[in-house]
């Protein structure tokens, strides 16, 4: 299961076609290029400088006092950018004025899609103040798998 952040871009509606879902998981290619992983994804400044301390600390593996040091900089330099990727992008996206709409726990991308859709129109028999009411009773339960909790507290 995969937790998938859903934002809403600023001034439209939960059904516009432009929501965002954005994975809260392991990204590999992150793990592997984690700054060509960031420019990727138009962070900018965070992608530059993770592409500079890259190629500094593989510089630094060719020194054999600081190899050591360099190699475990280096992999936890990538397991923060593959672990934090989603968060990274979901803060420019509020940046943006995108709101957080829902967290999604799901298999997959149509599947999250599929369950946010769906609570997005009212079904007939069932009040609009009753469905707002169980459908943001749902919006704490979900957890992100991140370093840092950033969205717990919302």
């Amino acid at each position: 299961m995969v937790s998938y952040l859903v934002l809403i871009p600023p001034g439209r509606p939960a059904s516009d076609p432009g929501v965002r879902f954005i994975a809260d998981r392991f990204h590999r290619l992150a793990f592997l290029f984690p700054g060509l992983w960031l420019l990727a994804r138009r962070q900018w400044l965070a992608g530059l400088a993770i592409l500079a301390l890259d190629l500094a600390l593989s510089a630094a593996m060719a020194l054999p006092q600081a190899a050591l040091a360099a190699l475990v900089a280096e992999l936890a330099l990538r397991l923060v950018v593959a672990l934090e990727g989603g968060a990274f992008v979901a803060r420019q996206l509020e940046r943006q004025r995108y709101r957080l709409a829902a967290m999604i726990d799901a298999p997959d991308l149509d599947t999250a899609e599929e369950i946010f859709f769906a609570g997005v129109e009212a079904p007939r028999d069932l009040p609009l103040h009753r469905l707002s009411a169980a459908f943001a009773a749902r919006l704490p339960k979900a957890a992100g798998m991140t370093l840092f909790d950033h969205y717990g507290g919302r």
